[in-house]
């Protein structure tokens, strides 16, 4: 199954590599762009969704500890493009190096995830992304969610969305659970919400699964 996901995405970044190279216009330059940064989403949600589909995390290639800062910078750099559509003012503070021996596309599809949900909810608003202290803080203000939800939005159907899946959010928090972080959502209609995600210490070597 993981090579019948795998190889349509590998073709069309192929296929966009050979586009690049061969095209002036800076329209469809960043038109391409576009659809590299949506495979490339891709390939970290089927990343992630291979990872957690085997038990243990067992015949995954974690490759090089992960800097934290870096890999945010990357991801909200990603997003730039939706983020000045929406007129949200990001501010990003995460300084200090932070590993984390986990691969990067399971890393990434979570940091995606959250920031996506905050920048699909705060038009016109703000964004805050702290790192410190092993705590990552993604905190909006944007439209909140109502109490009677907020047990729920971890759970596999909740979406508020009406084309939504409820697999953002449900595939975060099980990320989470295999390597004993914590995450914890604080919200307030009319106000926004604020995700925090707390990992076991600063190496990284706590969170990895034994």
């Amino acid at each position: 199954a993981s090579h019948e996901l795998r190889t349509p995405l590998s073709v069309m970044l192929g296929a966009v590599d050979v586009l690049d190279a061969n095209v002036d216009s800076p329209v469809a330059e960043r038109a391409l762009g576009r659809i590299r940064r949506a495979c490339g989403e891709m390939q970290a949600f089927i990343e992630a969704t291979l990872f957690l589909s085997r038990e243990g995390g067992s015949g995954i290639n974690r490759g090089e500890p992960v800097n934290l800062p870096d890999l945010l910078e990357e991801v909200v750099d990603d997003y730039r493009d939706r983020i000045a559509a929406a007129a949200i003012e990001v501010q990003v503070e995460a300084s200090s190096p932070m590993l984390l021996d986990v691969p990067a596309s399971i890393v990434k599809i979570t940091l995606n995830n959250i920031l996506l949900n905050a920048i699909e909810h705060s038009e016109g608003g703000r964004i805050r992304v702290a790192l410190k202290d092993s705590r990552l803080t993604i905190a909006d203000t944007g439209a909140g969610i109502p109490g009677d939800q907020l047990p729920h939005v971890f759970d596999r159907s909740y979406t508020t969305k009406p084309s939504g899946t409820g697999m953002g959010l449900n595939l975060v928090k099980r990320i989470c659970d295999r390597f004993n972080w914590r995450i914890e959502i604080d919200s307030e209609p009319g106000r926004g919400t604020t995700v925090v995600v707390i990992f076991p210490d600063n190496d990284g070597t706590d969170s990895s699964v034994a």
